[in-house]
């Protein structure tokens, strides 16, 4: 050490000792000090058991509130801020955080069974609430979707019991003498409307089993087409909520038999339509396969006793009657023996086909008779002068005696005979003024 630094010493432990005010006054502020830190830490010691004796008698209390029971929004409320104002009185106690936990299993464990068990009542108030008290904890941290599950379940319970109503209206009014048209393509319509819901509805016991009474009589009311196809295309796509039920399987198997007949029948309809048009375009046997009688055997293939697919038949039948009967007034043979054929291959017992080939006969030997008596008169003496020629010399060139007489009257007869034949082809007598005809022509 230097001289003027010890001799800087010396002067400030002199000063030191030199002021005992200022000495006094240091003492007093460190003693005052020390009171006060050795007070503090009597009083906390005194305090700490008196604080975690009243924590822990909240959270007993508490747990034993809450325990067993159902819990309310105002409850999760109470029982929250208590068991934190406890935490807060004694931090590090085990006990109080274990009854914080209960809370929230007591909680966890209700909301679950609420919704497992159709009771929501509060239940979304109670998950609003302990998802405030607890925002970050694990084990609420899934609420929100449950609270969107809890949603839509109501939803689904209302519009349950909606459909369960629906479908007893529905099935009162089928049942009640009511199944019109309209009422069947309603109920019809509402089983589709519940086919269509994308929900659990689809595997509810209850609406399952009255969705299957609903088809069941909606189904046995259908009587027009319209409906039949639409009860048989509901069951079709129904078929996995009824599969085991014997007797919609039957009623299925039914439906599926009637429309088979509705369509059956419809094709009948829709060939007589054909057959009748094209009888009216004469298109009687011919073209191949698209005929009247091609259009009305396709009937009686499907239908043996048809009525009007053998009336067709009849009414072509008449047709060739009809168009022989013309060819045969117009001289036209070869189109009368065309129809005739016809006639006979679409019906070889008809009761005028005979007639008919007798009037062909009978036509056929009057225009030989015809092109004979062309031919006679045109050998005949006069004619080759370019004179007008008759059957007979006229009556003034026959001699007035017996003979002459009777030659007129032989003349007379037999152009009696022609007008006979010509007015009656099919006539009675019309076999016997042919021989007698014939012997005319000898002459």
């Amino acid at each position: 050490m230097s001289e003027d630094a010890a001799i800087a010493e010396e002067q400030g432990n002199a000063a030191f000792f030199l002021a005992p005010r200022r000495r006094g006054k240091l003492i007093a502020g460190i003693a005052s000090v020390a009171l006060v830190v050795v007070a503090t830490f009597i009083y906390l010691t005194m305090q700490g058991p008196n604080n975690r004796s009243i924590a822990l008698e909240m959270a007993e209390d508490a747990v034993s509130e809450f325990s067993g029971q159902t819990l309310g929004p105002q409850d999760v409320k109470r029982h929250a801020r208590r068991l934190s104002e406890a935490l807060g009185l004694a931090p590090e106690e085990e006990a109080i955080k274990a009854a914080v936990e209960t809370l929230k299993s007591q909680l966890h464990a209700q909301l679950v069974n609420a919704l497992a068990l159709d009771q929501l009542e509060d239940t979304e108030a109670v998950l609003n609430e302990a998802t405030s008290v607890w925002p970050d904890e694990e084990a609420f941290k899934g609420y929100g979707e449950l609270a969107i599950q809890l949603k839509q379940r109501r939803e689904e319970l209302q519009l349950r019991e909606e459909l369960l109503t629906k479908l007893s209206e529905a099935q009162a009014r089928l049942e009640g003498g009511s199944a019109t048209s309209d009422a069947i393509r309603n109920t019809l319509g509402l089983v589709e409307e519940l086919l269509d819901q994308e929900s659990t509805l689809k595997t509810d016991a209850k609406i399952n089993s009255n969705l299957r009474e609903l088809l069941t009589v909606g189904a046995r009311a259908a009587t027009k087409e319209d409906e039949v196809r639409g009860a048989s295309q509901l069951l079709d796509a129904s078929r996995d909520l009824w599969r085991d039920d014997a007797g919609l399987r039957m009623l299925d198997a039914d439906l599926k038999s009637r429309l088979g007949e509705i369509d059956r029948m419809n094709e009948i309809g829709q060939l007589i339509d054909l057959g009748h048009q094209r009888l009216s375009e004469d298109l009687l046997t011919t073209p191949a396969g698209a005929s009247a009688r091609d259009a009305f055997n396709a009937i009686l293939m499907m239908d043996p006793g048809n009525a009007q697919a053998l009336d067709g038949m009849e009414k072509i039948a008449n047709r060739y009657v009809d168009l022989i009967g013309a060819a045969l007034n117009a001289n036209s043979l070869t189109s009368a023996k065309q129809h005739l054929s016809s006639l006979e291959k679409l019906d070889a017992g008809h009761v005028a086909i005979e007639p008919l080939q007798e009037r062909l006969g009978d036509k056929e030997r009057l225009l030989e008779l015809e092109r004979l008596n062309a031919e006679r008169s045109a050998s005949a003496p006069g004619n080759m002068r370019g004179e007008a020629t008759a059957t007979q010399p006229p009556p003034d060139a026959v001699p007035a005696d017996d003979e002459g007489t009777l030659w007129l009257k032989v003349r007379d007869f037999c152009a009696t005979l022609d007008q006979y034949i010509i007015k009656y082809p099919a006539g009675r007598y019309v076999e016997e003024a042919w021989l007698r005809k014939s012997e005319c022509l000898k002459q």
